[in-house]
């Protein structure tokens, strides 16, 4: 299945499905419906994108020629969600009912992920993103109802699939105030950052993620109850695998990770690295021991 870079097919079993919206669903059996839709579209993963990746995470290699390979997770600043400021809702996300289904609960997050690397992605390739709705499913919180929805993400370069990518949001009216207990005694090593507002600021733009909780301080204290800026999820997770890297010398071949609870703009948070059988835990950590997110890398 072709399209020109940046186009976007709304499919549904194989149909380009209307997605206007009268069509929009509002029942728990209703959501099953959306099910099996499917979005598609290209990108090229440019030297310059390379290099503002590179100086968002402060990495030391800022130079990289067309051909070689970049770091992991940058795929997620690639072929994302453009639409139209006039199709996006109060959020910042695109309007509900565009591609996902018209969830009636106000928060949305990203939960985590389970990503597997079957090869690298190269600077000058032109990278096409398969994304489908696995699953949509409710349940009754501890603090109120929960809606969770998987998807499911194909990065590949021509016929060659590079990364497999299964995500999970949970849409929520609620903030889940705490996190699991952080790893114990048999940590490896710490590094502890400062996430700034800069920082947030040049990852919603080289991720195109216009969600307001990362950039407004009014919106997220006012309208979803935050108490400052939000740091992104996968933000913290290329923060970890970047880590994971530097201490194997080498990317790892799975890397899964978990957000567990908000880290906002200004706190101090440790990288600590765990071994553990057959895979390294990861987790970013604030001062007062509390886990924001945990992430499991893999070399096998």
């Amino acid at each position: 299945m072709k399209s020109g870079k940046g186009s976007r097919l709304f499919l549904k079993k194989g149909r380009q499905t209307s997605l206007a919206n009268g069509d929009a669903m509002s029942s728990k059996e209703d959501f099953q419906a959306w099910i099996g839709r499917r979005v598609q579209s290209e990108d090229v993963l440019t030297e310059g994108l390379f290099r503002r990746f590179a100086a968002t995470f402060d990495l030391a290699d800022e130079k990289r020629a067309v051909g070689q390979p970049a770091p992991p997770l940058i795929h997620f600043c690639l072929a994302p969600n453009a639409f139209p400021a006039s199709r996006l809702g109060e959020d910042g996300h695109e309007r509900r009912g565009e591609f996902l289904p018209p969830i009636p609960l106000h928060r949305r997050m990203w939960a985590g992920s389970r990503i597997e690397f079957r090869g690298a992605l190269r600077v000058g390739e032109t990278v096409c993103r398969v994304t489908e709705i696995e699953s949509v499913s409710t349940k009754e919180g501890k603090r109120g109802p929960l809606c969770f929805v998987g998807l499911k993400h194909t990065i590949q370069v021509g016929d060659e699939v590079r990364i497999i990518e299964h995500q999970d949001l949970v849409y929520l009216d609620t903030i889940k105030r705490h996190g699991e207990a952080h790893c114990g005694a048999d940590q490896l090593l710490d590094e502890e950052i400062m996430l700034g507002e800069a920082t947030l600021f040049r990852y919603s733009a080289i991720t195109f993620n216009s969600h307001r909780i990362h950039y407004d301080r009014d919106y997220a204290r006012a309208t979803e109850g935050y108490p400052d800026l939000v740091v992104h999820g996968p933000l913290q997770a290329t923060l970890l695998i970047s880590y994971a890297t530097k201490l194997a010398g080498r990317p790892p071949n799975r890397f899964s990770f978990k957000a567990v609870s908000p880290l906002y703009v200004g706190n101090p948070i440790t990288l600590r690295a765990v071994q553990r059988e057959g895979a390294t835990r990861l987790e970013c950590v604030k001062r007062d021991g509390q886990a924001t997110t945990y992430a499991d890398a893999m070399w096998s």
